[in-house]
């Protein structure tokens, strides 16, 4: 298969995530895709951390393992594969520009491949998935995650298969 058709088929299958005619849910997509929304999440974990720790060397160590995995999967993202690949986001590709739902006229900057929002979420999901071992947890981690990439979409700002590996390197 082609590098064509594999960036055919995906911008196909944008259509199927991006923007609706309901201005509640792209309420909802804006509101979500921030990273203050889920600030009393961060803390919730912070605190599972500080409450299941008894020396701060140890909540030290999580925390700390915790902005590696943000490290590793930000920095991979946004410093070495957006600049190398320059796959530019669906709202401003001047192929799709056009037919692509924007929200509160966000384009975003920068390139799209592959998502720091799906790498850096599922990287923090599946940490606290190992860390903790709580099933209940971890279904809400991972549906968290899945969330955050549907926004992303939803808005235009990256393609599914710029999610797809995001997750992946998640």
């Amino acid at each position: 298969m082609s590098l064509e058709r594999i960036i055919e088929i995906d911008q196909s299958a944008l259509e199927i995530f991006n923007g609706s005619d309901s201005m509640f849910i792209d309420g909802v997509a804006f509101v979500l895709t921030s990273g203050l929304t889920w600030l009393p999440l961060y803390l919730a974990l912070f605190y599972l951390v500080v409450k299941n720790n008894e020396t701060m060397a140890q909540i030290g160590l999580i925390v700390g393992c915790t902005l590696l995995c943000l490290i590793l999967s930000d920095g991979i993202s946004e410093y070495l594969c957006k600049p190398w690949i320059a796959r530019p986001r669906p709202s401003n590709d001047p192929i799709i520009k056009y037919s692509v739902h924007i929200v509160n006229n966000i384009r975003g900057m920068d390139y799209s491949f592959f998502s720091a929002h799906a790498a850096n979420t599922m990287s923090i999901a599946v940490f606290f998935c190992w860390l903790v071992r709580s099933k209940l947890l971890s279904v809400f981690l991972i549906l968290w995650s899945l969330l955050n990439c549907w926004t992303r979409m939803y808005l235009g700002l990256h393609y599914p298969g710029d999610i797809s590996v995001g997750l992946i390197w998640g």
